[in-house]
């Protein structure tokens, strides 16, 4: 059942990631000073706010795209997404597949496991693009083609995983090791086909 947790467990990233992603792909840690403070006109307004210890007045917040956050969620490491494809494979989960869903359960996974590697793939790309280099001010929205690619591979990814759960039959299997033959038994007729 520990697999079947962990499909649950990353539908919910996928969902997260989704529902977050303006927030997650974009970082507002940067500042400028206010361009019309630079100006020879405003030079003792400049020199006033330069004694402040508060800079909000004189200071736009700044923000770049960015995949990072992206990253780490559906990532290798911490993620309930690691190891996935690992989980997919198991003879106990297989064994919990209609024998006339086995093809579409092997399709489904694979394309959660390409759509997933593309969005990394995108996300990563998405944090040296020309909107990662260059800042927006906060609720402004530059073009993130990179960005929007690792977000369709996110839910066709998610989209693909829902499939591959759906196709699992509860109680088909009662403990870890009845999976086997039935693992054997369905690639064998796929291999016969």
């Amino acid at each position: 059942m520990i697999s079947v947790q962990k499909i649950e467990a990353g539908l919910a990233v996928l969902d997260d990631v989704v529902a977050r992603w303006a927030e997650l792909t974009t970082d507002c840690n940067y500042g400028e000073i206010r361009r019309e403070l630079l100006e020879t006109a405003n030079k003792e307004a400049l020199l006033k706010a330069a004694t402040q210890t508060s800079k909000s007045e004189t200071m736009v917040t700044m923000c770049k795209a960015t995949g990072r956050l992206v990253r780490e969620a559906i990532g290798a490491d911490k993620s309930p997404l690691s190891g996935i494809d690992k989980v997919l494979e198991t003879p106990a989960l297989v064994a919990r597949v209609a024998e006339d869903e086995f093809e579409t359960f092997l399709g489904e996974s694979e394309k959660f496991q390409n759509s997933l590697s593309g969005a990394d793939a995108a996300a990563r790309a998405g944090s040296s693009d020309f909107s990662a280099q260059t800042t927006f001010k906060r609720g402004e929205r530059p073009s993130t083609p990179n960005l929007d690619a690792a977000r369709d591979q996110i839910l066709d990814a998610r989209d693909a995983l829902e499939k591959v759960y759906r196709l699992l039959e509860p109680g088909a299997v009662t403990a870890e090791g009845d999976g086997v033959g039935a693992l054997t038994e369905s690639l064998r007729s796929v291999i016969e086909d």
